[in-house]
């Protein structure tokens, strides 16, 4: 399953993202680029800088997409 998660850096959003790689899901997940990223060390992922405002700029590299 391929997953773009936002809110991945945050306390719930790592456990999410955590919980998903767990399960298989190949994530894509977009952060700010003032985010701190050490909640998703150990997790299998891409990130993504960029704002949920802007996401057209991510064009094709967001999709396609299961979730």
């Amino acid at each position: 399953m391929k997953v773009f998660l936002t809110g991945a850096t945050g306390f719930v959003g790592h456990h999410v993202a955590r919980a998903l790689a767990g399960e298989g899901a190949k994530l894509r997940m977009l952060v700010r680029k003032t985010s701190n990223l050490a909640n998703l060390e150990g997790i299998r992922g891409e990130t993504h800088v960029g704002r949920l405002r802007c996401l057209d700029a991510c064009g094709g590299r967001l999709s396609p997409l299961d979730s």
